[in-house]
């Protein structure tokens, strides 16, 4: 099991994280990060070139992907 390990201010902005600093905090990559969201998988918004993810949904992700048998959906 893995674990989300909560960030201060400057990565978390109105419930939002980026891309870069959730992978960074949880092992996914920012390229497979960044495929969730386009899929829908993941709640965010876009500015720019900048990919913005919804801590709520991105914290569901984490918990229905540590609880899943299939464990492709892990980070690596």
């Amino acid at each position: 099991m893995f674990a989300f390990k909560p960030l201060n201010s400057p990565e978390i902005v109105n419930n939002y994280i980026s891309v870069k600093a959730a992978a960074g905090s949880t092992g996914y990559s920012q390229q497979y990060l960044r495929r969730l969201l386009r899929s829908g998988k993941l709640a965010g918004l876009k500015l720019g070139q900048v990919w913005l993810i919804e801590l709520g949904s991105f914290e569901e992700y984490l918990v229905k992907a540590g609880n899943s048998e299939d464990q492709r959906f892990g980070p690596q």
